[in-house]
């Protein structure tokens, strides 16, 4: 009897120690899976905040885009204008630059017109003088010899 009582402390111990291995490895599975949902957990966390990011911008994006629109077409409407007024500046330049070339032309063909009737009048008042004087002399010849 003595060791059938020993043997049934021992399949006792035996059995308590195995429960306790087992319960043990039993919360050391728990405590790993449950390690491995909380990360699930975190990174399906993290997926849904970036999606909620992206969702917000785009309705952000398009929010702005739709009160933004009015003032970019009457944006594109100024460029528009500013570019015609500096075409028209470039065009009001071009032409001042070239009236300036034609006037300075003309005065220089006059003053070169002037010059050369300036110097045909002179020719024409020399000619006319050596004429003069040549029918003073022939008039003053035949006067002397009279």
């Amino acid at each position: 009897m003595f060791n059938s009582a020993i043997a049934a402390q021992e399949r006792n111990i035996h059995y308590a120690q195995t429960t306790f291995e087992n319960g043990a490895e039993l919360w050391k599975n728990h405590v790993r899976n449950t390690r491995s949902l909380m990360d699930k957990l975190a990174e399906q966390g993290q997926r849904q905040q970036e999606a909620f990011r992206q969702i917000a911008r785009e309705s952000l994006d398009a929010y702005i885009d739709f009160f933004f629109a009015p003032f970019s077409y009457y944006k594109q409407a100024l460029d528009t204008a500013e570019s015609i007024a500096w075409q028209g500046v470039e065009t009001a330049e071009k032409v001042g630059r070239q009236g300036l070339e034609t006037v300075q032309n003309v005065t220089r063909q006059g003053f070169e017109t002037a010059q050369d009737v300036t110097r045909r009048g002179v020719e024409a008042a020399q000619s006319i003088g050596r004429q003069a004087a040549d029918a003073a002399q022939k008039t003053s010849e035949s006067y002397n010899q009279q």
